[in-house]
């Protein structure tokens, strides 16, 4: 009777292993739903393991997932980390080769909404498609969140999102801790700043826009023209800001174009213009984006003060 009693803890041990065993199969094949933003949900058996991505920010979302070994193809402009350089570049925005993204046999494309054409014929082909282009923070850190479903198979099966948290746990800390380094010359000051050669600047309602308000500047750009208004050479001499940033890879001085010398951040040297990286790192709405607020952040702190 104690034997039988002595056993019996052994028996219970063996069943409930035995349940477990069991639930985490019934996971392991249950389907992964993925979410886009055009709200369209798509559900995986497993993970996905031949990804064609079409956006850069995407692109680097994936490799900062640990994924980037999935990755069979990506667009012209994808140029980081330096690994995706060894995939297969399948062109740009309007030239995509259709035939060879469909001979590299993906398990999903990743895209932004820019081309709706392309979507329309990749999934009448049959093609799984999600599309994702966020526009504010939240709304990239909801992207990450999905795309992790897609690629991390302990994270799906557990319904969490694990390694997209610590990614938006640590940029949110970086975020903060940018906030204390604009130096106190410059706050409530008025700042202007370009995202294109060709005048198109970030406008208070952008996400460039809320994070320079969140750091105490004053953005001269109004909401009501949209998240990245073109902007003329006029326009900008009435607002008369007392710091530029030119956030486009341009490094032709303000001081040799005229209608600009006159500004008074051109004539006391409160411009700057990051290079290409960093504002790659600053206008690609993702992970890196902390990286890319550092180079605007360091590049306030190195101006005349007023």
């Amino acid at each position: 009777m104690v034997r039988m009693f002595g056993a019996c803890p052994i028996l219970i041990l063996r069943l409930l292993l035995c349940c477990l065993g069991l639930a985490f199969c019934q996971l392991s094949s249950a389907s992964r739903v993925v979410k886009d933003d055009r709200g369209v949900e798509l559900a995986f058996s497993s993970p996905a393991k031949r990804i064609v991505s079409l956006y850069p920010s995407l692109t680097e979302s994936i490799c900062l997932l640990n994924a980037c070994d999935r990755l069979v193809g990506v667009d012209r402009s994808s140029n980081w980390p330096e690994w995706v350089q060894s995939v297969a570049h399948l062109g740009g925005l309007w030239d995509t080769s259709l035939e060879e993204l469909v001979r590299l046999k993906p398990d999903v494309v990743l895209m932004s909404f820019s081309n709706p054409k392309l979507t329309q014929r990749l999934e009448a082909l049959g093609v799984a498609v999600l599309v994702f282009q966020p526009q504010t923070i939240e709304q990239m850190k909801q992207a990450l969140r999905e795309m992790t479903k897609l690629v991390d198979p302990v994270e799906a099966e557990l319904g969490g999102a694990g390694h997209a948290e610590q990614l938006i746990h640590q940029m949110d800390l970086d975020l903060l801790a940018l906030k204390a380094q604009i130096p106190q010359w410059a706050r409530g000051r008025r700042i202007y700043l370009e995202v294109g050669s060709e005048g198109y600047a970030a406008s208070q309602s952008s996400y460039i826009g809320q994070l320079l308000e969140a750091y105490e500047l004053i953005n001269v750009v109004p909401k009501t023209l949209g998240d990245f208004p073109k902007m003329n050479r006029e326009w900008l001499l009435r607002q008369a800001p007392d710091i530029m940033v030119l956030a486009h890879g341009q490094r032709k001085s303000l001081k040799t174009v005229r209608g600009l010398r006159v500004l008074t951040p051109v004539i006391d040297e409160r411009v700057c213009a990051l290079n290409q990286e960093q504002t790659d790192r600053l206008l690609r709405l993702g992970p890196r984006l902390a990286s890319g607020v550092r180079a605007v952040v360091d590049c306030i702190n190195k101006m005349r003060p007023l």
